[in-house]
């Protein structure tokens, strides 16, 4: 037994000298001017606004987050003894006596990371824990834990140790989209910290530790368990007594419900805008989205590219009990996003049918659904135009291949839908009525790897699977095998009104600080995939699926030029609508929430959007006068009579590049 605990003793002195070293050496290269950067946003201003432009130009505001997440600031008397002593209790007992870090309880968890003796062990101090909350870090790896040290010292020397703590209190995570105990004590009981019950100071203690595994709402008696372990913790202790202890451990678990949290919902299109600048600013600043969350919310201002009459138009007839109830009572949903024609950029955007009444819920339009034949236009037709291997007049062959099943019997494939098969026809009529056995006969021609660069690289689908979505009816019948969301396929489809050129996906232009410094601008990394002859010929193939082809049903075109592309999934489980006009494209999905379900028999989804579409374009023209109206561009396109596979003769619009023999 003696020469174990040497072995043990020497292995951790080792430790702690191999720790030492490092630490040294890992501080010489660290910047901590983030880490006070940071905790100063923290300590700072609270929340964010965001700004829509009018007609005019004029920034207005369109929406705030300054209670939507934390409420109002909570110093340590504020919060009251309760919590603070079940924070300390359960979190860090030594807190006001150690400089940052618990070397004791540090070197036990790094003996235990090496030799796995318990399944969990934390040895992180409540300021160590400032530290990743608000840089975001949560790795697990020796480095990573080394550096927390390092900054948690640091901490303890410019800061001190109410500063710290009062901060850990209104910065730390409590489930459910909240920070700090402030907001917790509101959303979830309805009273001030200062108010709050023994054993319900005790629940938001526990809830920190783990707030998915012991949220109340979906865990109470997870939850309930986890506060009468904090509550042995203060008891052990010496911060209550055993009376005290028994009478909160009766108490019943009594939380509000979570809609209370009053009508400060965010549309669809703020959280899309937040998710956005979460990620980029990550990405700019090379920190976490947790750390880029506490830099959003420190008194920012968001300029969005959001048209506030296309969003509200959208939320009006996605909320309408009337048109919806079909879809809604099928068991299916609805998903649409709109971005401007001419830039690309988002303008509005609706995540499911029916009004919004809660955060941070699943948004359909950014949610990977199967194109089917909406992707045709993307992957096949327009890259055979662009490169001259095809023109609107080549001929085609509407007839099935056959594939070879596993027991050796050949069957046709693909299936037309409708199941006729016409023959010889041209492109311009294979694509107007979308024919999958000619799409099939196209992707013989590009090649899956060919198709999934353009893709991927090109149009940034980044849904895509690199070994499932090189195939035929991935990529000639849209059968992705995770798909593509309908606001990353209407980003795409705006190459056709943009000369060939589309983005990787804009909603905001500028944040910046409470003090007006710009933090962060939205960088336009516009990428040609066609030429603009290419575009604006498929704008001319894709009017006519609009005119007389598989989207005929739309109205729209009589007020406005119009174009757009049907698609359906495999069992008709997914339908989509990608269709634009020289002002506007919107894509509109309808499916089951899941991914599976019943089929969608009916046309509802694109009779919505053409609504939505007819109202916006009529609102719009009608402040245009006729010197200002658009049409489709013909610029670079020869027009020029040939002969159908009938005999007849017709005109249509080339391209130099694809003029037929």
């Amino acid at each position: 037994m003696r020469k174990f605990v040497l072995s043990v003793t020497a292995i951790l002195l080792l430790l702690t000298l191999t720790l030492g070293g490092a630490a040294a050496y890992i501080a010489s290269g660290l910047d901590f001017s983030a880490d006070e950067a940071l905790f100063r946003a923290a300590l700072g201003e609270r929340g964010t606004v965001y700004y829509a432009y009018d007609e005019s130009g004029a920034a207005c505001e369109v929406y705030r987050t300054s209670s939507a997440r934390r409420s109002e600031w909570f110093s340590l008397e504020a919060v009251g003894e309760n919590l603070v002593n079940g924070f300390l209790s359960a979190e860090d007992r030594e807190f006001f006596k150690h400089g940052g870090v618990n070397y004791k309880r540090t070197l036990a968890a790094l003996f235990n990371h090496i030799f796995k003796a318990r399944a969990e062990f934390g040895g992180s101090t409540i300021t160590q824990q400032v530290i990743k909350n608000i840089s975001g870090d949560n790795q697990h790896t020796l480095k990573r834990k080394a550096e927390e040290i390092i900054r948690a010292k640091r901490l303890e020397r410019e800061h001190s140790k109410e500063e710290i703590l009062e901060l850990y209190l209104n910065i730390v995570p409590m489930g459910n989209n909240i920070y700090g105990v402030g907001r917790a004590s509101e959303v979830y009981f309805g009273k001030s910290p200062a108010e709050l019950s023994l054993a319900e100071a005790a629940t938001l203690v526990g809830i920190t530790n783990a707030p998915a595994r012991f949220d109340p709402y979906r865990h109470p008696e997870e939850c309930v368990a986890k506060r009468n372990r904090v509550l042995y913790a203060m008891l052990d202790n010496g911060k209550i007594s055993e009376e005290e202890r028994e009478i909160a451990r009766e108490e019943e678990l009594r939380v509000l419900n979570k809609r209370s949290e009053g009508s400060n919902i965010s549309s669809w299109f703020i959280e899309t805008v937040e998710a956005d600048i979460l990620r980029d600013l990550s990405q700019e600043y090379g920190i976490s989205e947790s750390a880029a969350r506490i830099i959003l919310d420190g008194g920012t201002e968001v300029y969005t590219t959001m048209n506030r009459e296309v969003q509200g138009i959208l939320e009006k007839y996605f909320g309408n009990t009337d048109l919806i109830s079909p879809a809604t009572g099928a068991g299916h949903n609805m998903a649409m996003a709109v971005c401007d024609a001419n830039s690309g950029a988002l303008v509005g955007i609706v995540g499911a049918l029916g009004e919004k009444r809660a955060e941070k819920i699943l948004n359909l339009a950014l949610s990977p659904r199967v194109p089917g034949s909406a992707l045709k236009p993307l992957a096949l037709y327009a890259p055979l135009l662009d490169s001259g291997e095809i023109n609107p007049a080549s001929r085609v062959l509407d007839e099935p291949l056959y594939l070879t099943r596993g027991d050796g019997e050949e069957r046709p494939y693909p299936r037309n839908s409708p199941d006729v098969y016409d023959g010889e026809m041209t492109v311009r009529d294979a694509l107007r009525l979308s024919k999958n056995t000619v799409a099939c006969r196209l992707y013989d021609s590009l090649g899956g790897e060919r198709i999934y660069k353009i893709l991927s690289d090109g149009y940034g689908i980044s849904s895509l699977d690199a070994k499932a979505d090189k195939g035929m009816a991935a990529l000639a019948l849209g059968q992705l095998s995770r798909g593509v969301s309908i606001r990353r396929l209407t980003e795409c489809y705006t190459a056709f009104t943009r000369d060939g050129t589309v983005g990787r996906g804009q909603s905001y232009h500028k944040l910046l600080s409470s003090t007006g410094e710009e933090l962060l601008r939205y960088r336009t990394e516009d990428r040609a995939v066609l030429k603009s002859e290419t575009a604006h010929l498929m704008t001319d193939l894709l009017s006519s699926v609009v005119e007389d082809g598989t989207a005929r049903a739309v109205t729209l075109k009589s007020i406005v030029d119009t174009a757009g592309k049907t698609g359906t999934s495999s069992g008709s489980r997914d339908k989509t609508f990608v269709g634009y006009t020289p002002y506007f494209t919107a894509g509109i999905w309808c499916g089951s929430e899941g991914g599976s379900g019943s089929a969608v028999n009916n046309s509802l989804h694109l009779m919505l959007w053409d609504r939505i579409m007819v109202e916006i374009h009529e609102r719009l023209l009608s402040r245009l006068d006729d010197g200002e109206l658009r049409s489709f561009s013909t610029e670079g396109l020869l027009l020029r009579a040939y002969e159908t596979p009938d005999g007849e003769l017709e005109y249509g619009y080339f391209s130099p590049v694809s003029l037929p023999d």
